[in-house]
């Protein structure tokens, strides 16, 4: 019983750890997600007021230099749009990156919980296998020493008996051995 509850305690010990370990590693995969989400809002949010700030500063020198910024506003707006279309794709690709790496961590965690999962298991089905082969032996040596233990004390009880014969007849004899004298004395 104490194999069993020590390797049942093992085992219960090991998958708290394991689970643990996982739901750290979650934790940690979701805050990075996190801080990556965050530091891309802050990025786009800074190049949103950039971007604005270059545009109020272009409405006021439109109409000072109004020809020459009416030509170059389109190519501007395409650099911008071709700017714009970079930093979504980028964040695009960081989300999908971090996807996969939490993903990938999450099935490595798992399997190693599988693995250990396993390894526990067997080993308690092991442990489990030797306590029945130690109980089947000691019983087996339990009654091997009843039997003996009965065989002796058959032997005994018949030493006995054969020994209190003896004295018995012994007894007797002395008895006689007495009578014998006192009858040939009273003579």
């Amino acid at each position: 019983n104490i194999a069993v509850e020590s390797a049942t305690s093992r085992f219960n010990d090991a998958n708290i750890k394991t689970e643990n370990i996982h739901i750290n590693n979650v934790q940690n995969g979701r805050i990075q997600l996190e801080n990556i989400k965050k530091h891309n809002d802050n990025y786009l949010s800074e190049i949103n007021k950039e971007l604005l700030t270059l545009t109020k500063e272009f409405e006021k020198n439109i109409f000072t230099v109004r020809p020459r910024l009416e030509e170059s506003i389109g190519d501007a707006q395409k650099a911008i749009d071709k700017e714009i279309a970079e930093k979504e794709q980028r964040l695009i690709d960081l989300n999908e990156n971090n996807g996969r790496i939490i993903q990938s961590a999450e099935n490595n965690l798992y399997s190693t919980f599988q693995e250990g999962y396993e390894k526990l298991k067997n080993n308690l089905s092991y442990y489990l296998e030797k306590y029945r082969v130690m109980e089947m032996e000691y019983a087996e040596s339990n009654n091997t020493s009843n039997d003996i233990i009965n065989e002796n004390n058959v032997v005994f009880e018949r030493a006995l008996i054969e020994l209190g014969k003896q004295k018995h007849i012994q007894t007797l004899e002395s008895l006689q051995d007495i009578n014998k004298k006192m009858l040939g004395e009273g003579e």
